[in-house]
């Protein structure tokens, strides 16, 4: 899948749910014609349980992609308008929601707030403007879209089910002050320490010490999070985001991670959610809600377009409405989002299915459009004349020419970009 989605210019994670929906609706015939059932993701069968291991490692890997190198280099000011735009989002999200008459109108308004790093990354790397200042805006904006709708969740829930909504406001500051300790703790751990810290990410350790102090730290979050009865995909992604607060270099622990997780386990829970939704649209009912679709997709650019404008002092106001654009992906939050929506009872199962379909739309929408609006490539200043400096193999500044041989390559020199 992989191999077939880079291909079909689609994000991977799409490829993944709509092979499971064609698998799913295959199964749903054969189960249908003969009685036969060859695959089932039941609550307390092995695949369910490898499945629900892959949400919670998902959640954890999207932690871990937070920059706060990056949020800590960039000031206060970047972060702020970031916050600024993340809260017009929703509350513009949930007025157009309310005013359609959406059923959970707050649920439905996170679920067009999220946006995916998974599919802003690879569109901003991919057109050459990850160093500039115009990504390093979007990434910011991802980032903080990320953060801030795995802490908004669980008082979303709490508040769509008519709980109390104290035990979540209560959670926020704590979250806040443990990141304050974690950072210097952790900093007094490398500081005493500096070896035994070293080895958590060394590539050749036999033990794979970090790996298994990771998936500790999961455990950890997750039952914390399970003992304040809140939701446990925020345990695993403040365990991400922990490791990436608390070591801000942890390249070769990240590329294990990420290697064990989308090699494995993470495509268990797209294969189910795929399969789920050829079940739900397969029973009587099941496409009756899919009228929401683009209903969905027009409050999203809306709701993403318009906070975004604030850049256009900045960037002008093609690039600020294709910023916009680009965080309207929101593949896989809006997947997780969808899922315990049903799973809580919130969401009917047509409804859950319908967002999965939106998600899996706009993941293949959102970067073509980005691509159409911006057709240049925005290199910073920096970056806009490149130079070159010829040497010869010892270093020393070439002169008087290049003698160049009857293939082509220079004879004597090599080339070192600056």
């Amino acid at each position: 899948m992989p191999y077939l989605a880079n291909r079909l210019k689609i994000p991977v994670i799409v490829g993944e749910i709509m092979l499971a929906i064609g698998v799913g609706f295959i199964f749903v015939f054969i189960e249908r014609t003969t009685g036969l059932v060859f695959l089932t993701f039941e609550s307390g069968s092995a695949v369910f349980f490898l499945s629900e291991i892959g949400l919670i490692f998902l959640l954890f890997l999207a932690g871990l992609e937070i920059g706060f190198s990056m949020i800590s280099e960039r000031g206060a000011k970047p972060i702020a308008w970031g916050i600024l735009a993340f809260v017009a989002t929703f509350t513009i999200a949930f007025g157009l929601v309310l005013l359609i008459g959406l059923e959970a109108p707050f649920f439905m308004a996170l679920v067009v707030s999220t946006t995916s790093l998974g599919v802003v990354l690879p569109v901003v790397r991919g057109m050459g403007i990850i160093r500039s200042q115009y990504g390093q805006d979007i990434i910011m904006g991802a980032i903080i879209a990320d953060f801030g709708t795995m802490l908004m969740i669980p008082i979303v829930v709490a508040a769509q089910m008519g709980s109390s909504l104290l035990l979540p406001l209560i959670i926020l500051p704590l979250i806040a002050l443990f990141f304050i300790a974690m950072y210097y703790i952790g900093g007094y751990l490398i500081w005493r320490w500096p070896s035994v810290m070293a080895k958590f990410f060394a590539h050749d350790d036999p033990d794979e010490t970090g790996v298994r102090m990771s998936f500790l730290l999961i455990m950890i979050f997750v039952v914390l999070s399970a003992v304040l009865q809140t939701e446990i995909i925020l345990g695993a992604f403040l365990a991400g985001a922990a490791i990436s607060f608390l070591f801000r270099d942890s390249g070769n622990l990240e590329d294990k991670l990420f290697g064990f997780g989308f090699g494995f386990l993470i495509p268990l829970f797209f294969v189910r959610v795929g399969v789920e939704f050829a079940n739900s649209v397969s029973d009587p009912g099941g496409l009756a809600a899919l009228w929401i679709v683009p209903v969905l997709i027009a409050v999203t650019m809306v709701a993403k377009v318009l906070p975004s404008l604030y850049l256009a002092p900045t960037y002008g106001t093609r690039r600020a409405a294709a910023y916009g654009t680009l965080l309207s992906g929101g593949l896989s939050l809006a997947i997780v989002a969808a899922e315990i929506g049903r799973r809580e009872g919130i969401l009917e199962p047509a409804i859950s299915a319908a967002i999965i379909f939106f998600a899996v739309a706009m993941a293949v929408l959102s970067p073509i459009i980005f691509r159409s609006i911006l057709t240049e490539k925005v290199l910073p200043e920096e970056e806009e004349e490149q130079v070159f400096e010829l040497v010869t193999i010892t270093g020393k500044p070439l002169e008087g020419g290049i003698d160049i041989d009857r293939n082509g390559v220079p004879d004597d020199w090599v080339e070192v970009m600056d």
